[in-house]
Parts: C-alpha cells; structure tokens; sequence
C-alpha cells in the first residue's frame, strides 16, 4: 500500500499569522493554487490515489476537494478525525505575535500545550491510534492523505520511529511525501 501525504493548502488565517488549530479555516488564492499543483504533481507522477482521507477541518477537506477535482476521477474522500490539527485552545484565532510564549516554552517540548489544547504528545498518540486503521485500507492500491502540518509531523515520527522535533522543523510545506506501507 503506497500512502501520499500532504498538507492543506495555504490559508488566509494562516497570512495573518492566526492560529487556527481545530478552526476550519479559508484556503487562500494560494492555497488553491497549492493544492492544483498538488494534483497536477500525483498526475505527472502516476500517483493516482484510490482513495484521500481527509481531516474534517474545512481547510483540508477543501483542499482535497481541489484535488480530487482535478484529477478527475471518482475518488472517494473519507472524513477522519483523528488526523485534524492540534488543538490551540485558548490561543485559536489570535496572532502568533500577540500571544505570550514564556510558560509555553518552560514545558518539556512533547507536553507543550495552551490552555485547552492538545500536547504534542496527544496528537502522537492520535497518530499511532491512526496507524493502527490503515489496515482497513489495505484493498486500496494508493491512499492521499491530506492533513496538517502537527499531525503530518506526528505521523512521520510514528512511521520512521523519530522524534516528532524532526519532521515538525524540516517539513516542506505544500509537497507529496510518500511511503510505501510494505
């Protein structure tokens, strides 16, 4: 089984510099553009997906939308959960330039929360809970994923057995990543 993973498209919120977490928030002109070149780019490659699994945030079921439009075929798309975006809490829709990050910061990095929110470590564990369902995908050939950058990060540290640090700081917004579930 061959997993395509990507990113939601660039937001408006996400210009402004807001926090969405569990928001659905708007893809901008760009973020359309993202996820055309996204389908353009699995056409070119021949990694036409059988099936996309999308988060349920409106972002990246918009952009699997574009997607699958654009390949033009009948792909099914499947709504999980478990593979939104981190929970901000009580920093959702405000600017990361107006939010205090001192008590953040002063937690060990895999429990870092906001007040509401979800820990690196919670969505981890939400990653693995996700890993275990692929197998109810296996009839399918190719699976598209499209999620969000702390989950994607969670999910590639739980495949490859890595910190979690090292997808969240090294991801390329916006490009196919690919692993080959054999």
């Amino acid at each position: 089984m061959l997993i395509l993973i990507v990113r939601h498209g660039a937001t408006k919120e996400g210009k402004k510099g807001i926090i969405l977490g569990s928001l659905p928030g708007i893809l901008s002109t760009q973020g359309k553009k993202e996820a055309k070149k996204i389908a353009e780019e699995l056409k070119t490659k021949k990694f036409i997906p059988d099936i996309i699994i999308s988060s349920n945030q409106k972002r990246a079921l918009d952009t699997a939308g574009i997607i699958k439009k654009e390949i033009n075929k009948n792909i099914i798309i499947k709504i999980d959960k478990l593979i939104a975006e981190r929970k901000a809490g009580t920093v959702e829709g405000k600017k990361e330039s107006k939010i205090d990050w001192s008590s953040y910061k002063k937690k060990p990095f895999l429990l870092r929360k906001h007040k509401g929110g979800e820990s690196f470590l919670e969505v981890m564990k939400r990653a693995k809970k996700f890993s275990a369902t692929l197998k109810k995908y296996e009839k399918y050939k190719t699976i598209l994923i499209v999620s969000h950058s702390v989950f994607i990060a969670a999910f590639l540290s739980t495949l490859y057995n890595q910190p979690i640090e090292k997808f969240l700081f090294s991801k390329p917004k916006n490009k196919i990543t690919v692993f080959d579930l054999k």
